[in-house]
């Protein structure tokens, strides 16, 4: 939506949610993303899962792709 209505407001919110999944999701002593995350249980399992790192890169390329 910040390509197509030119307002950086969608190119600064699209970043912020990037930034607001990464702290919980990624490990970067194991340098993966985590399958999802339970906010209420920090005790939860951390599974890890090779297409979420994927799809997740890939999201965020794309996304700087469109960035100004």
């Amino acid at each position: 939506m910040g390509r197509l209505t030119g307002n950086r407001a969608w190119c600064d919110d699209a970043v912020s949610i990037v930034l607001t999944m990464t702290s919980p999701l990624f490990d970067p002593t194991k340098g993966l993303y985590l399958h999802g995350w339970d906010a209420s249980d920090p005790s939860a399992p951390r599974f890890y899962w090779g297409r979420a790192t994927g799809w997740t890169v890939l999201a965020m390329c794309d996304l700087l792709d469109v960035l100004p």
